[in-house]
């Protein structure tokens, strides 16, 4: 919901010249395409590339089960993001005082 509504603000002081039809048309263009990125951003960090290296890489299933990358990408990616996240969303930190100032 935050990272939304940054990605928001940003994209309204980007094109806040823009009147009318040129507005609406870029804000639609760079909305679509910042979404269209994430999906597929997503689903290759969480679903194909973890998947793969599963398939390329031998280890014992008994022990470690059927995705011992998938779940360790998991996890990692959020430890990452917790992390980010911690620094990124201070009150103090340039980028937050710049989407207060919108």
């Amino acid at each position: 919901m935050f990272a939304a509504s940054l990605k928001r603000n940003q994209i309204e002081e980007s094109i806040r010249d823009l009147k009318g039809r040129e507005y609406r048309r870029q804000m639609l263009l760079k909305t679509l395409f910042i979404i269209s990125a994430m999906i597929v951003l997503g689903v290759a960090s969480f679903k194909w590339i973890p998947e793969f290296i599963d398939q390329q890489v031998v280890y014992n299933t008994q022990v470690f089960g059927s995705t011992l990358v998938v779940g360790s990408v998991i996890i990692a990616i959020n430890v990452h993001h917790y992390f980010i996240d911690s620094v990124l969303w201070r009150k103090n930190s340039p980028l937050m005082k710049a989407a207060k100032r919108l």
